[in-house]
């Protein structure tokens, strides 16, 4: 499974890719919004993972884009912010998944089992 995560805080990132790549995924890595688009728009993935609060442009932004550009690559979103209206606002947008942090590396593998 190809997947992208655009996640700018370097230990989370560095923590779900080593974990994806120990389950045998390949991972690209994207450390803000603009370089996560770039790469949405030019490689195609099996899962898009994006952090809501990303610096340029933030995570509901980039779901918004992908979905007006008729890219419905299955979304998982991961926030700090996990209020029931934050949840409702990323899944409106256009997430299949939202994750609250902190969360446990098996629950966040299983959004992949499923």
């Amino acid at each position: 499974m190809k997947l992208l995560i655009i996640e700018d805080d370097l230990v989370t990132s560095n923590y779900l890719c080593n974990g994806l790549l120990e389950n045998y995924h390949n991972v690209d890595l994207a450390a803000d919004g603009i370089e996560g688009l770039e790469f949405c728009f030019t490689s195609e993935y099996d899962v898009i993972i994006v952090v809501r609060m990303l610096p340029n442009i933030d995570g509901i932004s980039i779901i918004k884009t992908l979905r007006e550009n008729k890219i419905f690559t299955p979304i998982s979103i991961i926030s700090n912010l996990g209020y029931v209206n934050d949840k409702i606002e990323s899944l409106t947008a256009g997430a299949n998944e939202f994750l609250s942090k902190p969360f446990e590396f098996g629950g966040f593998l299983s959004i992949f089992n499923r």
